[in-house]
C-alpha cells in the first residue's frame, strides 16, 4: 500500500511492529517470527467497501491468517490502536501472530461519533470476510481469532452483536475478546446488562462472556472463574466514557444513586443539565497519560492490559516473563515519546530550535 496515504496513527502504529530479536530478548527465547501488522487507513479508499476490501486483500497477501493467532483491532475515532495491547500480544505469541485494523475517521473519538456506523459496518464486513476465510480452513489448520476494542473502538467493535446476546462471537469464529472503556450508548453492552442492579455482582454469562461493573470485579474472581471467561468487558469505575449519554440530561443514573459502585464521586448529586455537562468535560479530559508510567484508573487501562489479554486471551507467560515485559512496555512508550519531542524540537524555527532541544 501507498506508505503517503496512512494517516498518522495508521504509520505510527505500523511503524511499531515488535522485531523478532526484540521478543526473544523480553521472553527469554531464540524462535520468535516477525509479525504481521496490515492497517487500512482512511486515506487508502473513499468508500468503505473498497477499503474493506483492501485490508482483506492485505490479510491475503502477507498469509496473516497462516499464523497461528490472528487479531482485529478496532481503533478509536482518531485511528488509534492500543500499542500496549498489540506488543502485549506479539510478545505473548513470540511474533507468530498477524493483526489488522481499519479506519472510519480522523477525528478524536469526542468529533466522531457520526462516524461509528460506518464503523460498525466495516468491522462487520472484515470480520464477514474473515470468517469465511476460516470456514475455508482445515479445523486444525486455523488460527485463534481475536477481538480487541477501546473506548469508541469498543463500541464500533461490539457494535456488530447488536441483537445477537451471546451467539455472535462464536458464531462469527471468534474465539476470544477484550474491550475496554466501552461507551455508555452502546447498545450491545446494555443488552448483555440487561435490568440488573449496578448493586449486585455479576456472574459470568453464557458463552464466558463477562461484564463486570469495574475491574475490581474480576479481579477478585477465584482462578477457576477467570479461566471460564473468553469474551471480557471491562471499564474503571471513575471511567467517564462508560457514564456519559444523552440520558444524564433528564434521569438520575444508576452510579449517583443511593449504592454506588467502586470509583462513582461519593458526595456528588444529580442536577439535571449541570451532572451532563460535567461528565461531558471528565470525557474530554479522559485520558491525560503519563509516558512510562502505567496508572490503573479513568480511561487509562495499560496497567491492567498484559495480564487480561495473557489470561483472557489464553496466551500463558511464567512470572519472570510478564515482569519483563511489563517494564519493556513502559521503557518503548518512553523511547517512543522522546522520538517525537526530539522530531518536534528539530521541526522548531532555527532561533527555537536549541532551546527545544535542551529541552
Amino acid at each position: 500500500l501507498d506508505w503517503m496515504k496512512q494517516t498518522r496513527e495508521g504509520a505510527r502504529w505500523l511503524a511499531g511492529t515488535l522485531e523478532p530479536s526484540t521478543i526473544d530478548s523480553v521472553m527469554g527465547t531464540s524462535t520468535a517470527k516477525q509479525p504481521i501488522r496490515v492497517y487500512a487507513s482512511l486515506d487508502i479508499a473513499e468508500d468503505p467497501h473498497e477499503r474493506v476490501a483492501v485490508l482483506l486483500n492485505e490479510i491475503d497477501r502477507t498469509r496473516a491468517l497462516e499464523r497461528a493467532h490472528f487479531a482485529l483491532f478496532s481503533p478509536t475515532g482518531s485511528g488509534y490502536v492500543n500499542y500496549v495491547a498489540t506488543e502485549t500480544y506479539e510478545f505473548l505469541t513470540g511474533g507468530d501472530c498477524a493483526s489488522a485494523a481499519i479506519q472510519y475517521s480522523v477525528l478524536p473519538s469526542s468529533f466522531s461519533l457520526g462516524d461509528v456506523s460506518t464503523g460498525v459496518d466495516q468491522t462487520r464486513m472484515v470480520v464477514d470476510g474473515i470468517t469465511q476465510r476460516l470456514l475455508a480452513m482445515e479445523p486444525d489448520e486455523r488460527p485463534k481469532f481475536y477481538l480487541f476494542g477501546e473506548s469508541l473502538g469498543s463500541q464500533v467493535s461490539e457494535g456488530m452483536f447488536e441483537g445477537t446476546w451471546t451467539y455472535g462471537l462464536p458464531g462469527a469464529k471468534v474465539d476470544h475478546a477484550l474491550w475496554i472503556g466501552t461507551p455508555s450508548a452502546t447498545t450491545w453492552r446494555k443488552q448483555l446488562w440487561g435490568d440488573r442492579s449496578i448493586t449486585e455482582a455479576p456472574d459470568i454469562g453464557p458463552d464466558g462472556i463477562y461484564l463486570p461493573r469495574t475491574i475490581r470485579d474480576w479481579l477478585n474472581l477465584p482462578d477457576e472463574k477467570r479461566d471460564q471467561i473468553q469474551y471480557l468487558l471491562l471499564q474503571n469505575g471513575d471511567d467517564p466514557i462508560p457514564k456519559f449519554g444523552s440520558q444524564l440530561i433528564w434521569r438520575r443514573p444508576d452510579w449517583l444513586g443511593p449504592e454506588r459502585p467502586l470509583g462513582a464521586p461519593v458526595n456528588t448529586e444529580w442536577v439535571p443539565g449541570a451532572t451532563f455537562l460535567m461528565t461531558f468535560i471528565d470525557m474530554l479530559n479522559a485520558l491525560t497519560p503519563t509516558p512510562g508510567v502505567f496508572a490503573q484508573g479513568g480511561h487509562d487501562y495499560r496497567e491492567v492490559l498484559p495480564r487480561a489479554i495473557s489470561e483472557t486471551w489464553r496466551l500463558p507467560a511464567s512470572p519472570e516473563q510478564m515482569d519483563t515485559m511489563n517494564r519493556v512496555l513502559r521503557e518503548r512508550e518512553l523511547a517512543w515519546e522522546l522520538y517525537r519531542d526530539w522530531a518536534a524540537a528539530l521541526a522548531k524555527p532555527a532561533d527555537k530550535r536549541d532551546e527545544a532541544k535542551d529541552k
